[in-house]
This record gives structure tokens, sequence and C-alpha cells, in this order.
């Protein structure tokens, strides 16, 4: 979606680090979308593979830190999804940031676990029959997650109806260890999602974090208009910056609100929309479509398990 590559790079130029993985055809196009909006070359970087999906998170290694507070990369079994291409993109994001792939026995997209860096790990239910094959039960899969996750507490949830990827980033976002924003849905509007996302916000709202309860705020989504489910959760985290999905022309009003509720919750942190409306029809979001790789060592961090921590980005891959 080339005016969403432009809108996202234009967001993050002198904000972080940004790496694309492209095939060569989209190399080419990304430079010239660079020129004609007058942005410098280097504001990206370009490494090249045969072909790879838009979708970054689902594919990318996830960064994480061992208990020696050192980087990894943690890969997912991808069976489900995977092409040549993507098994490329493990040993180049591992040579490009010069990080260790650590394997995890789990089938799963990386659009479908958060971790808020406390030891509360959330993915939907899907993980269940996409683990099937693997003859593990609930308590393995959680073994999984907590030995490679540093999940003490895990919370699977129902995705939403009728939405087909079952992605719990779909519907939530950790915006620090001990604050979760969850979508919400007027009954009039989405009776059976309405319900599905109270629940998560409940199931969400009896967990602890190491400072107290997990606070849960709730997100208005917008309206899916067209059958297509657009979701203001799905934010990507640069540094200072938080970049939020806007569809302008669906409800501007509701756009507003959703900057205006992060501004509230994030007052120290720089709160800029992005207009994806572009690719909104294909089914993702701003968090879907890239992945972020923290620094080297985790300072403060050292003993932590995997986190998805938003404060400590030292890259974006897109």
């Amino acid at each position: 979606m080339p005016q969403v590559f432009v809108n996202l790079v234009r967001a993050l130029q002198g904000r972080i680090r940004v790496v694309c993985l492209v095939n060569r055809e989209d190399e080419v196009l990304g430079e010239v979308l660079i020129a004609a909006a007058g942005l410098p070359k280097e504001v990206v970087e370009f490494h090249r593979l045969a072909s790879v999906s838009m979708w970054a998170r689902d594919w990318c290694p996830i960064p994480a830190y061992d208990s020696a507070g050192q980087r990894t990369f943690l890969a997912l079994e991808l069976s489900h999804l995977r092409t040549a291409a993507n098994e490329e993109a493990e040993p180049e994001l591992s040579r490009i940031f010069a990080t260790p792939i650590v394997k995890v026995p789990l089938t799963l997209e990386g659009g479908n676990i958060l971790c808020n860096g406390d030891g509360i790990c959330l993915t939907s239910t899907t993980i269940f029959p996409k683990n099937m094959s693997r003859g593990m039960d609930q308590a393995q899969l959680g073994g999984v997650l907590a030995t490679y996750f540093g999940a003490t507490q895990w919370a699977y949830l129902d995705p939403l109806s009728g939405e087909s990827t079952g992605h719990v980033d779909l519907f939530c976002s950790f915006l620090a260890p001990d604050l979760v924003v969850v979508g919400q849905y007027a009954a009039a509007v989405d009776p059976v999602n309405a319900m599905v996302l109270d629940r998560a916000a409940e199931i969400l709202g009896s967990l602890r974090t190491s400072v107290g309860p997990l606070r849960v705020v709730r997100m208005p989504m917008p309206p899916p208009v067209d059958g297509r489910f657009r979701s203001y959760t799905n934010v990507a985290f640069a540094n200072d910056v938080l970049l939020v999905p806007l569809y302008p022309g669906i409800d501007d009003h509701l756009d507003r609100r959703a900057l205006s509720i992060y501004r509230e919750l994030m007052p120290g942190r720089e709160v800029v929309g992005v207009d994806i409306m572009e690719m909104s029809t294909l089914g993702g979001g701003l968090h879907c479509m890239t992945c972020n790789v923290c620094p080297v060592t985790a300072g403060g961090l050292a003993g932590a398990a995997s986190i998805n921590d938003p404060e400590r980005s030292g890259a974006v891959v897109a």
C-alpha cells in the first residue's frame, strides 16, 4: 500500500531506525515513493529478500531478552503460513541485528501474542486448534509461554467473531506493564463482539502486576460499516512516539476520540495519527505491518524473559 508506506515512514523519520525487508520490485518502488515524498533516501534501510508478506508482525521473529538480559529473537513455528522467503528472513534479521535466533515449539503468529514485560501474556483461543497436532494440553502450552516468554500469567481471550485472523492485537494493546487498552463496541452496533470484548476486559481486569492490578481502559472500535474490522488498538511504538491508525471517512469523531484517549493515558509520549485507510480493507493495522527490535541489552531489566516492551524499541522492521 504505497500511501500507507509513505505515511508510516514520514511519521517515523528521525525517531527510530527503519528496516524494510522487500523484494527487488518493492525496493525500487519504495525508493521512488520516498523520493517523490521529499524524504531523505537514508530514512529507510532496504534489505532484499525473494518475497515477504506485508504483515511483518506475524512472520518476524520476536525480539526478546534472555535470562542474562541479552537480546535474542524468538522464532515461532509458521508452517501454516511459511514460505521460503519467510524462512530466509530469520537469518537475515539475525545478521542485520547481530542477534541469535531461538526456535520456539509453538505454532502461532506474532500478532497473536502480547506481553507486558511483567509476566502477563495474552493470546486468543485460536492458539489451541493451531497447536492441536502437537498433542499439547493447556498446561503444556502455558509451559512453553513460561519458558520462552516469561509468562507467569496467561490470558487466552476469545477472538472477535467474524474477524479472519483471530489475533489479539486487533482488540488489545499494552501501554505499560500495568496498563492495557481493550476495544469496545456498542451493543447496538455489534452485540456479539460487544460481549466478547466486555468479557476480555473483565478477564484482564482480574489480573495483577508487580505494582498492583492490571488497569484496563476501553477503546471504542470503528464501526464495521463495510464488513471490515478496523482497530485503534493496533498501534505501533517508536521510542517516545505512539503511532495510532486512523480511518478518515469512517468515523472522524472516533478517530479524534482515540487520539484523545491515548494522549490522556500517555502524557509523556507524542501521539501521532497515521492514515491507513488505504490498507484497512486488508484486515490489518500498524502493529500488524511492523515489528519492534529492542536494544542489545536489557539494562535494568536483566533477568527478564521475553517482552514486548514499548519503552525500549531500537528499530522497526516493516
